[in-house]
């Protein structure tokens, strides 16, 4: 997951947006953009959706190394 990437993609929103995106609490947000846990695919999509990230994008973001 490359953090910078999801930052850069997010149109200006802040770490923050992802809590209301998700429903879940900054504590977990906090875990998968540090490395400690891994976005689920649910999660994934909600937020691919709700940016109307591209395929590429979503590459980029969450599955390149």
């Amino acid at each position: 997951m490359d953090k910078h990437k999801l930052k850069a993609a997010m149109k200006g929103d802040k770490f923050n947006a992802l809590e209301r995106i998700l429903g879940v609490k900054r504590v977990a947000i906090s875990r998968r953009l540090n490395g400690h846990m891994d976005f689920e695919l649910s999660e994934i999509q909600k937020i691919a959706k709700h940016y109307d990230f591209s395929e590429q994008q979503i590459n980029e973001i969450f599955f390149a190394s």
